[in-house]
This record gives C-alpha cells, structure tokens and sequence, in this order.
C-alpha cells in the first residue's frame, strides 16, 4: 500500500531549494579541495609528480590475479568452492550466473569481464580494470532473486563501466592532473626566481600548481560523475525501465542512509526522503546524488520510447 504524503509538493519543493542552496558552495569546495594537501605537496617539490604518474601507469597494467580464471569457468571454480553453503544459496548463485551470462551475451568474450562473489563485499559491487573484473556481494543475492530487476540493474551498471572504457578516462585525467601541477609549478617557480628572491619563487610555484590542482579537480569530479551516468544509461538501455534504478537506490538509502530513514519517521514518501537527502548531501567528487540520476534517467527512458515511436511510425 502506497504512503500518503504528509508533506505537500511545494512544502518539499520549497525546503529542498533550500537544503541546496545553503550547502551548495560548501560541497563545490569539498570537491575542488578534494586531495589538495598531497597536490600542495607535489607542487612543492614537481619531481614527485613523475614518480606518481610511474605508480599509475604500474598499478593500471593488466593482472592477473592467482586463482581466478575466465569467465567462462568462473562457475566451476564457484562449485569447487562452495565451503558451508545451503543448497538453497548454491542454487541461487547458479542462477545468478546465469544471469550474468545473459547480460554480457552481446559483449566480444574477450573483452567480457570477470565476475567473482564476495561474500564480505561492503558495498554492493564494483568494477576493477587491470584485472576486468567485477566484484558482486554475495549478501545482495541471499536478500534479493539472482532474476529480481535490482541484481540485474546493478550488474548492468558494472558492464557499462567496463564497455564505455570509464577507467581508461579517469586513468588519462589523473595522468593529466599531475603533468599539469609539475609544469605550473616549475612555470611559477621560474616566475617568482625573477625576484631573486627562492621564498617567493617557492610561494609562486606552489600557488600556481595549488590553482590548476583545484581546476582539475573540477574536472576530475565531472568526469567521474559523467561516468556514472553513462553507466547508468547503459544499464537502462539493457533494462528498458528506470524502476530498477529507484529500486537500488531506495533499498541502499534505507540501509545506508540514517538521514532517509529520519525522514521517513518523520513522515516523508520515499521519493521525498530521497530528494531531500540529496539535496543535502548533494553531488560527490565522484558520484552524482541518488535523485539526480533518478532524473536524468527518466530522460533517457523518455528518449528512447521517442525513438522507439518513431521507429515504428517510419516502419
């Protein structure tokens, strides 16, 4: 049975602008300040930025990790290591490869991801490059059916990390980043030797790469947060509905979030909970909030039954 609102529209319309604009510069500087002390410090001394692009480019080449094959047999190593499992939980995680093998069907089997379960995983999954693997919680297909919309959504997302090359980007902007601090910083320190003065020439080389450290910050938090709306619109592409999506999000505030729960006490629906939880705790350096791709995917299931209708119109 659906709540009835408590609160009307504009009651939550108007207490969620609100909510937004008292916090909306103190989340932009979070975001631009995200890192700065160890950006400070490689402004300071610039060599140290080719020593972190080396780690980058070490930690991203490919591996492989022991004990983990193809996907292909990834369900054989599951059997031989089922440990206490139910034959209720065995049957489930077949199931739920199952699943996963219908989902990546259409991806070239070289280029399809890994998939292990986790069975201590705190978050519900995530996608590592180097390896091409995603790691799922093995608790979200004890609580939920490997079938249910919510395991298929969040697996969805995952492959679309992985087909729209996300890490290759965030792996070409942090490169990029610390490029851009070593060249700044040796610009301004050169500029500031003209003083004759090495305090001021440090000071100016420190400041300048402090500067563009926070512009790419900016960018790097765009970047990510255009990421996850890709991914989001793949996983939505390969559902053809956004109710999955709303699903996930709800089922990870009512268990992650107290904030949501104290609104729904308070006698907040659902949908308003979310908005106004958002609105607080608004866009992360490298998630957009739970309500703004509610709504930006709402556009992009519009977009597609347009094409759909015309589609069929032209036929």
């Amino acid at each position: 049975m659906e709540k009835v609102a408590v609160y009307s529209e504009s009651q939550v319309a108007e207490l969620e602008e609100q909510i937004e604009a008292e916090v909306k510069y103190a989340r932009l500087l979070d975001i631009c300040l995200t890192g700065i002390l160890k950006d400070a410090l490689f402004a300071l001394i610039p060599p140290c930025c080719v020593l972190e692009i080396s780690d980058i480019l070490f930690s991203a080449l490919p591996v492989t990790i022991k004990g983990v094959p193809p996907l292909h047999l990834a369900r054989e190593v599951f059997i031989e290591n089922v440990g206490t499992l139910s034959n209720e939980q065995i049957k489930k995680r077949h199931a739920f490869f199952d699943v996963y093998e219908e989902l990546v069907a259409d991806i070239p089997t070289t280029d399809r991801p890994l998939i292990i379960l986790d069975e201590d995983l705190e978050e519900s999954a995530f996608y590592f490059k180097p390896a091409n693997l995603i790691a799922f919680s093995s608790q979200l297909i004890d609580e939920f059916e490997p079938g249910d919309e919510i395991i298929k959504c969040i697996l969805a997302h995952e492959l679309g990390h992985s087909v729209k090359g996300h890490f290759n980007q965030n792996l070409v902007h942090r490169i990029s980043k610390l490029a851009s601090i070593a060249l700044m910083s040796t610009a301004g320190m050169g500029l500031g030797m003209v003083s004759g003065n090495p305090l001021v020439a440090l000071s100016t080389g420190v400041l300048a790469g402090v500067v563009v450290a926070i512009e790419m910050n900016y960018r790097g938090h765009l970047l990510s947060n255009q990421a996850e709306y890709e991914a989001d619109e793949y996983s939505i592409q390969t559902l053809k509905s956004v109710s999955a999506m709303k699903r996930v999000f709800t089922y990870s505030m009512e268990k992650y979030n107290p904030s949501y729960r104290y609104l729904i006490e308070k006698g907040f629906t659902e949908e308003q909970a979310m908005r106004l939880t958002c609105a607080y705790e608004g866009d992360s350096y490298t998630h957009p909030s739970e309500w703004h791709r509610i709504q930006r995917a709402e556009k992009v299931v519009a977009s597609l039954n347009d094409r759909e209708i015309v589609q069929l119109e032209a036929a």
